[in-house]
């Protein structure tokens, strides 16, 4: 019987991702933020496409951008932060920095490159089925 199985797999994928997650969350928690409020933040202070980093859905995000509007975080209309909403993102990205620099640290950037070039494709094929 020939094993199929590549040398990284879903599995390894989603114990990175869910690793990152509770780190993430354990930050989010100390700044009082949700998972989708960081999302959003981060979305527009690095000028990305929001619906892409929901996945398309566009109910989540304009919820998130409402709530964060709501708090006087973001303008709508266009969407982009206000100056407490860029204070609220550099606080939470300052705590993350670190752990990013932990985590990623040892490995080559053409490493990275091709890592990160690679899980973006397995995400566009995993998108489009």
């Amino acid at each position: 019987m020939t094993d199929i199985t590549p040398p990284v797999n879903g599995q390894d994928i989603g114990r990175v991702e869910r690793a990152g997650r509770v780190l993430l969350d354990r930050v989010l928690d100390a700044h009082h933020a949700t998972f989708d409020e960081w999302v959003t933040l981060r979305s527009l202070a690095l000028e990305q496409d929001l619906r892409e980093n929901f996945f398309g859905d566009e109910a989540r995000g304009d919820t998130a951008l409402a709530d964060l509007a709501a708090h006087g975080l973001v303008t709508r209309d266009p969407d982009v932060l206000t100056a407490e909403g860029t204070a609220r993102y550099d606080a939470i990205n300052a705590d993350l920095v670190p752990i990013t620099q932990r985590l990623y640290a040892g490995f080559s950037p053409d490493e990275l490159a091709t890592t990160g070039r690679v899980l973006r494709e397995v995400a566009r094929r995993a998108m489009a089925s």
